[in-house]
């Protein structure tokens, strides 16, 4: 009684809460779903044609002659976190390729399978049932991962690596706070009167939380130790006029800054508004990126290593080797979560001595927490700016009419889209 019950909501709700609370697949009509909920034996309700089937169920022995005559099933119904031909990782045995779902009879009876495909031809059948043991594998964008070599070592070194590369990391992370807390910075004079021009010159009213998150960073700076602050806000609420306003107050002081994006477009945009912030005042901008020319390139990182250059906006290009500055003393990271680890390793190293800005409408949770926690300190960018409507989320399955509807509301007022896919 209480499963037909369940059941019932389920239908009626379209959607089930597993026993953790967590949010699992819509149950839609004419598919397969799978879905994580303690259930001890399948139920089947006629009226709302509707069958749930328990992993006891599964694991049960059946019919060969009635499941023979079953019509196949559509692999592209099942709703699964992967599809075939997406690259996977099994728990126990590594990463491997999806190829398909397979039957296979074992032990005079009929099961479908996963069948992966490993390094050297190798291939893996695993139950159904066991799911949970498999999970999509999540990398850069158009990378390849090597596969593992079934039944050797490869996949147990690789996680072994990892775990010692995390707990590397974790006591670097605990270093590196360790001797900012402890060493001297530099500290900033109070604002001059270009930097109140220069903030004075900006056409719009700031908000109520700029205002604060701009305070609390020229105290910052002006204390004597190395800022790290975390500015988090969405996107168009004015992190990057905060973030500009510091950078005024370093040039001013006799040195050098650096803006650190993920693309290139990103350096693009934030490079046209510094030139406009900052026209008309003594400060001189490049960038890095592959937008550049080899020439521009060169002269870019001379006159970084001479001083002439006051402030440079680039992508991974200002982590790599060859890069030096004459005296830099400001850094912001733009998306930090945005970089892999080896970006985040050479930020590290230029962290040690200067003052740090982090913005991010998403901050990884390892940003977030150490922010929570006091490590690192934190202003939130809450209130919208004028004539900026408050964010608003929905969450629905893709429907062209929907997506259209939205974009012409949006631009019938003149506003922009960004369409993220």
């Amino acid at each position: 009684a209480e499963n037909i019950d369940m059941i019932n909501r389920v239908y009626n709700t379209g959607s089930m809460k597993a026993a953790a609370g967590a949010a699992v697949p819509t149950i839609s009509r004419g598919r397969v779903t799978f879905v994580d909920a303690a259930l001890p034996q399948g139920v089947v309700v006629p009226d709302a044609n509707l069958a749930v089937f328990s992993i006891a169920d599964l694991n049960a022995r059946m019919d060969a002659n009635r499941a023979r005559s079953r019509r196949k099933v559509d692999i592209t119904q099942i709703t699964f976190p992967f599809k075939p031909g997406d690259y996977v990782v099994h728990a126990t045995h590594g990463i491997a390729l999806f190829s398909e779902i397979a039957r296979q009879e074992v032990g005079g009876k009929e099961r479908d399978y996963f069948l992966l495909e490993y390094a050297d031809g190798d291939k893996l059948y695993v139950p159904l049932e066991q799911v949970d043991r498999i999970t999509r594998y999540v990398g850069p964008d158009g990378d390849k991962p090597r596969l593992t070599r079934l039944n050797t070592a490869d996949w147990t070194r690789a996680t072994n690596k990892a775990r010692k590369n995390a707990k590397k990391l974790a006591f670097d992370l605990v270093d590196l706070y360790t001797r900012r807390s402890s060493i001297a910075g530099i500290a900033c004079p109070p604002d001059t009167p270009e930097q109140i021009e220069m903030e004075e010159s900006f056409p719009y009213d700031e908000t109520r939380d700029q205002l604060e998150a701009i305070a609390d960073i020229k105290a910052d700076m002006e204390a004597p130790k190395p800022m790290d602050r975390l500015l988090c806000g969405d996107v168009g609420y004015g992190k990057t006029e905060v973030a500009l306003r510091a950078v005024m107050k370093c040039v001013l002081d006799g040195r050098q800054a650096a803006i650190l994006v993920p693309t290139t477009v990103l350096a693009q945009q934030h490079y046209q508004t510094a030139v406009q912030r900052f026209y008309g005042f003594p400060v001189e901008i490049r960038m890095l990126s592959r937008f550049c020319s080899q020439g521009q390139i060169r002269q870019t990182l001379a006159d970084m290593r001479s001083g002439k250059c006051d402030l440079v906006i680039g992508t991974h290009k200002l982590l790599q080797k060859n890069i030096e500055f004459k005296n830099l003393g400001l850094l912001i990271v733009d998306e930090e979560q945005r970089f892999g680890v080896g970006h985040k390793e050479s930020i590290k190293n230029m962290k040690k001595t200067v003052d740090v800005l982090t913005m991010s409408a998403t901050p990884i949770p390892r940003t977030l927490h150490m922010s929570m926690v006091g490590i690192r300190d934190m202003s939130l960018l809450e209130t919208p700016p004028q004539a900026r409507y408050p964010v608003q989320t929905y969450v629905m399955e893709y429907q062209d009419s929907v997506i259209r509807d939205a974009i012409l509301r949006e631009i019938g007022r003149g506003g922009q889209v960004f369409f993220l896919y």
